[in-house]
Parts: C-alpha cells; sequence; structure tokens
C-alpha cells in the first residue's frame, strides 16, 4: 500500500542483530555437555568392573557409546542455521544451554546409579 505524501514514510525495519557471544556459550554449554561422558566413564568403568554388577540399561549404554553425546554443538549450529534470523541467538543459546547441562547431568546421574542401587543392597 503506497504513503500518502501527508504522512511520514513507514519506519525502516532493524536488521537483525548479530551477538555471536550468545552463539559461542550455547556452543560452550552444548559441547560440555557433549563430553562429559568421554570424561566420566573412564573414572568409573573401573570401579563396576570391581563389583562385577549387572549394570542399568543408561550406564550401559553411555559406557559402550562415551561419544554418543558429542555432536549437540553440532545440533546447536544447525538450529541456529535453521532458525529465523530475528532470535536465532538466543535459540541458540537457550538450546545449548538445555542440551548441555541435561547431557551433563544425565551422565551423572548414569554413572552414579549402579552406585546408589549397591547401596541399597547393602
Amino acid at each position: 500500500m503506497p504513503h500518502s505524501p501527508s504522512q511520514p514514510p513507514p519506519a525502516p525495519q532493524a536488521p537483525a542483530h548479530f551477538n555471536p557471544a550468545l552463539l559461542i556459550i550455547g556452543l560452550a554449554l552444548s559441547g560440555l555437555g557433549g563430553v562429559s561422558p568421554l570424561l566420566l566413564v573412564p573414572r568409573f568403568e573401573s570401579v563396576f568392573a570391581v563389583f562385577s554388577m549387572d549394570l542399568p540399561l543408561l550406564t550401559q549404554t553411555l559406557i559402550d557409546y562415551p561419544w554418543l553425546l558429542c555432536p549437540l554443538p553440532a545440533l546447536v549450529l544447525a538450529l541456529w542455521m535453521l532458525w529465523p534470523k530475528r532470535r536465532r541467538d538466543l535459540v541458540a543459546l537457550l538450546f545449548g544451554g538445555i542440551v548441555g547441562i541435561g547431557a551433563g547431568a544425565l551422565a551423572v546421574i548414569a554413572m552414579y546409579l549402579p552406585i546408589f542401587r549397591l547401596a541399597q543392597t547393602l
């Protein structure tokens, strides 16, 4: 719709502002969560071997595939690239933070779950 001469022209849309810090923090948090099984599993494997007990599925999966969560930063980057430009930095930060903290917590729970089960039997 053309504007009339008596009205001011419409204000131009502000370009999407790119904040690399939000993307970097999201990638870093997801990276920490992704490598946490690689750091935790070797420390606990020897403990589990001493007790020679059946491990929960979650624990056994992380022992067999400790690299399973490593692609999380790639998911954050893919989401950032596919999201509309206006809010994609914030989305990358939130998604990276949620999956990073969640993956780290999952790894810790998976490694301590057999120890809690052993404590119940004593």
